[in-house]
């Protein structure tokens, strides 16, 4: 059985662009829309990455 270990986007933000870029593939919402509230959560501008 594998064991996953959850991070959040603050302790690993050089991957922020990878993960926008994900999200927006995936749902098709537009990737600024990711990237900027991606952006505010490493800002410490809101709680939700």
């Amino acid at each position: 059985m594998c064991d996953y270990r959850y991070i959040t986007l603050r302790e690993r933000p050089d991957l922020m662009d990878a993960a926008a870029t994900w999200f927006h593939e995936k749902w098709g919402v537009p990737l600024e829309a990711y990237l900027q509230c991606m952006g505010a959560y490493l800002h410490q501008e809101t709680e939700y990455g």
